[in-house]
């Protein structure tokens, strides 16, 4: 199946197994994953390879959305929330809290749309880096990227995604949110 389009990022506040708090984190432009630990390690015995084990050791998500509210920034990177004034500040004590992070892929495939349901289970996101440029004679739309680092989570069999294909993108969006404990 072809990727076609990219929707519905979510993310809920993880505490131990227990998620909370589910929120949109905007709309989604891009998502890029990327893992560690994909290279097998191998016993070689009689001379050839006798075993071979290949674990998750980890990896980023970096998600691009149309707009990064404060409100949002402040909850996913753990600072004071936006007060009176609107504003929040970026401390160097902040701790950002552990989420679990959920998207939908759009699919096809011989003509037929398809809805997968990814789910990052514990992400803990970065302070975000950003460049921003003047407007010019023509308007260049500039949009944020996050970036997180994708964890093990803490159940009895840990686990650090699923990928589920569903019918309906509204199966999908409820299928995601019942992933995030919503």
């Amino acid at each position: 199946m072809a990727n076609i389009g990219l929707s519905q990022p979510y993310y809920a506040k993880l505490t131990g197994t227990t998620y909370s708090g589910l929120k949109k984190l905007g709309k989604a432009t891009t998502v890029n994953v990327t893992t560690e630990g994909k290279e097998p390690t191998k016993l070689y015995a009689d001379n050839g390879v006798a075993e071979s084990m290949a674990i998750f050791g980890g990896g980023t998500v970096t998600i691009g959305i149309d707009e990064l509210s404060l409100a949002v920034a402040a909850d996913i990177l753990g600072l004071t929330a936006p007060g009176q004034t609107g504003g929040i500040t970026f401390t160097g004590d902040a701790v950002a809290p552990y989420v679990g992070l959920g998207f939908i892929i759009k699919k096809v495939k011989d003509g037929v749309v398809k809805w997968r349901v990814v789910t990052l289970y514990k992400v803990q996101f970065m302070m975000p880096d950003f460049s921003v440029n003047t407007q010019g004679e023509s308007i260049e739309f500039q949009t944020p990227e996050l970036e997180a680092q994708i964890l093990m989570d803490a159940s009895a069999s840990p686990k650090w995604a699923t990928w589920a294909d569903y019918e309906t993108e509204a199966a999908a969006l409820t299928a995601l949110q019942a992933n995030l404990g919503s």
